[in-house]
């Protein structure tokens, strides 16, 4: 898991669309999706319910995204400190 991964989670959640973060992150929505696929079979677990008409995040999805958020967060702070 990297930082990409997390970044993709959370755009997703936000946006509760694959085809809306892929344009937001600038990659493809399949690239995107094989992504996220990856990351739920190496972590075991399912983080968002898909189906064709929204998307939504699983209890586990959840706590992934709490955690990478405050992870994300604590990347910019350091980035901004670094930059002073």
């Amino acid at each position: 898991m990297d930082i990409k991964d997390m970044e993709y989670v959370v755009t997703i959640a936000k946006l509760k669309s694959f085809s809306k973060a892929a344009a937001t992150l600038y990659v493809s929505q399949p690239a995107l999706s094989q992504a996220i696929k990856r990351l739920e079979n190496k972590l075991n677990i399912e983080l968002f319910y898909r189906d064709k008409i929204k998307v939504e995040v699983t209890e586990a999805g959840a706590e992934f995204i709490k955690e990478a958020e405050e992870i994300l967060r604590s990347i910019s702070q350091l980035e901004n400190k670094m930059k002073l």
